[in-house]
């Protein structure tokens, strides 16, 4: 399939037998590369109760700030690493489309 990325569907395994130290172990091929790496889970406690998971982006910040703690991350075509729409400098399409 000359051409084409193929990425096979990530395998996750987590840890979350303390909410101080959580994490999401993140095992898939992107470009033909095995990628195998841990990302941070945190929580918070809602004013409704119970616990709200985050992410904490793995990717490191370029303007040297504490690491962000997000609730989605993302893989954009030709990315090896799972990061935040801050981190890949990502926008919405209809921010495109109005020129934003």
């Amino acid at each position: 399939m000359r051409g084409r990325t193929v990425r096979t569907p990530p395998y996750c395994t987590r840890q979350t037998s303390a909410t101080d130290n959580a994490w999401l172990r993140l095992h898939y091929r992107a470009n033909g590369e095995a990628v195998d790496y841990k990302v941070r889970l945190v929580t918070t406690k809602p004013n409704y109760g119970g616990h709200r998971w985050w992410f904490i982006c793995p990717i490191v910040r370029r303007d040297g700030g504490p690491p962000r703690r997000v609730a989605k991350l993302y893989l954009p075509s030709g990315s090896k690493y799972f990061g935040s729409r801050e981190a890949y400098a990502l926008t919405y399409a209809s921010c495109q489309e109005s020129g934003k």
